[in-house]
């Protein structure tokens, strides 16, 4: 039983070891090109807004 118990208290302390010293305090950079890809609309000159003639603008 205690050979057990031991076994597995050192199995967690190696564990514990192992990612402490693997763990990485980088900032992780992706470089993409998504900037060369921006979709600009084409101008279609604005909104239409229907003539009512409800206006006197004068001649």
């Amino acid at each position: 039983m205690r050979f057990i118990i031991f076994s597995l208290i050192l199995a967690i302390f190696i564990t514990a070891i192992y990612f402490y010293t693997k763990k990485e305090e980088e900032i992780i950079e992706i470089k993409t090109n998504l900037n060369d890809y921006r979709i600009i609309p084409k101008d279609k000159g604005g909104v239409d807004t229907p003539d009512l003639n409800i206006y006197d603008l004068g001649d």
